[in-house]
């Protein structure tokens, strides 16, 4: 996502809501989710080093339902990429919501 192909912008947070957590639901609460962030000058590079498996701009895991602490990430750049999987075998995961704080970067910030 980006905020203006013109603007740098500077993340300074990511959130999730996950799913689940209802007492009288048919479905299992969602397991863990370990999310990667990736950062770019543009969409392309983003999306190309998702799929090449690049190294993330940062890393972190979401458990259990509801909402998620802060996680309190420093990224400047144009693009942001968000990468999200489970690689347990068995486990599900679902989100409700994924946020991110991102705020003008460039002079004066």
């Amino acid at each position: 996502m980006a905020q203006d192909e013109d603007n740098e912008g500077k993340m300074i947070s990511i959130n999730a809501i996950t799913a689940g957590g209802a007492a009288a639901g048919d479905f299992s609460d969602t397991d863990s989710a370990d999310y990667s962030v990736y950062v770019g000058d543009d969409a392309e590079t983003v999306l190309e080093d998702i799929k090449d498996g690049a190294t993330a701009f940062a890393t972190g895991t979401w458990e259990g339902t509801g909402k998620q602490t802060k996680n309190r990430i420093r990224a400047r750049g144009y693009w942001y990429g968000i990468k999200l999987r489970n690689n347990t075998a068995l486990e599900t995961w679902a989100m409700d919501k994924i946020y991110a704080d991102i705020i003008p970067a460039g002079k004066g910030t």
